[in-house]
């Protein structure tokens, strides 16, 4: 995967935060610097702005994004929890 795939492939992913995380009032953003392919997995850590975000919605809105990618054609991904 080149650097401008991973890049596109990222910006994706913040969409899809964003418009689902938004129709369940969670807000959570890609931690800078915090994105690493390795193996031919890319890991993509994930983090809450605000502490209040309960941790089974957090868990499940990546849960959601990792199944909507696999769903386009888009697997060996993985949305990492990370601490704001």
């Amino acid at each position: 995967m080149t650097t401008d795939q991973i890049h596109e492939l990222v910006q994706a992913i913040q969409t899809r935060l964003t418009t689902l995380g938004r129709s369940r009032g969670i807000e959570l953003e890609i931690a800078e610097d915090a994105t690493t392919f390795e193996d031919e997995w890319l890991y993509v850590a994930i983090a809450s702005p605000r502490q209040s975000v309960h941790v089974s919605e957090y868990a499940e809105l990546l849960s959601d994004v990792e199944k909507a990618l696999r769903d386009d054609g888009i697997g060996n991904v993985l949305l990492v929890p990370a601490r704001p």
